[in-house]
């Protein structure tokens, strides 16, 4: 099951580098959990892990919360991000 989930995950990264005319950010949380949004900082790399973070898991709200973020920001635009928080 995992290997049609990340291969679909690829060919949608993969559409994704080659358009032009929108602008996109691929959220790369590591486990989930259900939890609300806290107050927890964020933790950014760009790539499909943050360094030191093996084990982690976040909370679906702080999930939201940096997706809603990136409302204000260019910073991962047409980029992939990981992210964790402290």
């Amino acid at each position: 099951m995992i290997r049609s989930v990340l291969s679909n995950m690829y060919e949608m990264e993969s559409f994704l580098e080659k358009t032009e005319d929108i602008n996109w950010t691929v959220v790369r949380p590591p486990g989930l959990k259900n939890l609300a949004a806290s107050a927890q900082e964020f933790l950014t790399h760009e790539g499909y892990f943050v360094p030191d973070s093996s084990g982690q898991t976040v909370g679906r709200g702080d999930v939201a919360r940096f997706m809603l973020s990136l409302l204000n920001s260019n910073a991962w635009v047409k980029k992939g991000v990981a992210i964790t928080t402290k």
